[in-house]
């Protein structure tokens, strides 16, 4: 159920954005146009998805110290591709791209919180759960963990 609601989010933002930023279109002219709205955050999730974990990798000491630049540039031209994929959204350039993430992104975060939805938090939780249990340190189970105030 939260990740029809984070969909549903994701697919009224891009109307939302393709109504206020000219360069980001939806062609209403087409069969089907409505599809793209829905279509869209799939395909760009799903890319996302696979090709992020390259991407962190190969640029983690940059995004430390660009405080994340080349992922925004990334996700920018991966938008811009993912559109071309989808006959009934069109992007002018790459530029638009980048707004319209950026404009993306800011209503996505200002609706999930409203509504109180987290979607990479228990994913990412759950990750680093199995990951603490796998290579973390052990405790004793006789040793005791406590609190002292003063």
């Amino acid at each position: 159920m939260r990740y029809l609601m984070i969909w549903a989010i994701a697919a009224t933002s891009l109307g939302v954005v393709s109504f206020v930023l000219p360069g980001f279109r939806l062609d209403t002219s087409q069969h089907y146009w409505w599809s793209a709205l829905l279509l869209l955050p799939v395909i760009f999730a799903l890319l996302l998805l696979l090709l992020r974990p390259l991407l962190v990798l190969a640029t983690l000491p940059l995004n430390v110290l660009s405080l994340g630049l080349p992922t925004l540039l990334f996700n920018g031209i991966l938008l811009y591709y993912t559109a071309r994929l989808v006959p009934a959204f069109h992007i002018g350039h790459i530029g638009d791209a980048f707004l319209g993430l950026v404009l993306l992104t800011i209503f996505n975060t200002v609706v999930s919180g409203w509504l109180g939805i987290d979607d990479l938090y228990p994913f990412f939780q759950t990750i680093l759960r199995r990951l603490g249990r796998r290579f973390g340190p052990t405790v004793d189970p006789h040793v005791e963990r406590g609190m002292l105030i003063l």
